[in-house]
């Protein structure tokens, strides 16, 4: 009797946490959790090759007939510019702590 009583109260446990994730999971996100749950899939995502025989081998692709930049200007005033971002996105506290962007599902 006593483990059956046990094992009902682990069931019980376990199913209030399942609970308890699922409903996280579908509450909106702040802008910093939205961010990094991009952060968290995007690395997940790439996947650097170390070994040299299981890269691209050969000539580079012929780009005739296709859009590329004839040449790459580097944007040295990116990190004021972020900066200035960042720092109204802090004047507007609600805007970064309030659950305004979609859930995790």
């Amino acid at each position: 009797m006593e483990e059956t009583i046990a094992e009902l109260r682990r069931q019980l446990e376990e199913e209030r946490r399942a609970r308890e994730e699922a409903e996280r999971r579908l509450q909106p996100n702040t802008l910093f959790r939205l961010l990094d749950r991009c952060h968290d899939s995007l690395s997940q995502a790439i996947r650097i090759e170390t070994d040299a025989t299981l890269t691209t081998q050969g000539d580079a692709t012929d780009p005739v007939n296709r859009l590329y930049p004839k040449r790459i200007i580097p944007w040295l005033d990116f990190p004021q510019l972020q900066e200035q971002v960042w720092r109204k996105f802090d004047r507007t506290a609600a805007f970064t702590s309030r659950p305004l962007f979609p859930s995790d599902t």
